[in-house]
């Protein structure tokens, strides 16, 4: 499993987050709500919806997938950087 900061809602937080979120909708495009929202009921859920069993990590079975995807440079470098918070970081103060 790879080493990543895990959020108090047991998602992963920043980049990692947002790879979550495209990978799954990369294979389910229904979830593609999820990337409008960032809701965290819905990232939680994720899995599930996906068929992958609770006791794997999803980010690591959706990377195993799609091994070769990654979200566009321009979006994560815009979601870092503007919509930190979406990705359960707190936003950085100057």
């Amino acid at each position: 499993m790879a080493d990543r900061l895990i959020g108090c809602t047991g998602l992963p937080v920043g980049p990692d987050r947002l790879r979550l979120a495209y990978l799954a909708v990369l294979e389910s495009p229904e979830l593609w709500r999820v990337l409008e929202t960032w809701d965290e009921s819905a990232l939680s859920g994720i899995g599930a919806q996906l068929g992958i069993p609770p006791e794997q990590d999803v980010l690591e079975a959706l990377r195993a997938r799609r091994p070769d995807a990654s979200p566009p440079a321009l979006w994560a470098a815009w979601m870092e950087t503007l919509h930190s918070s979406k990705l359960g970081k707190a936003p950085d103060v100057p």
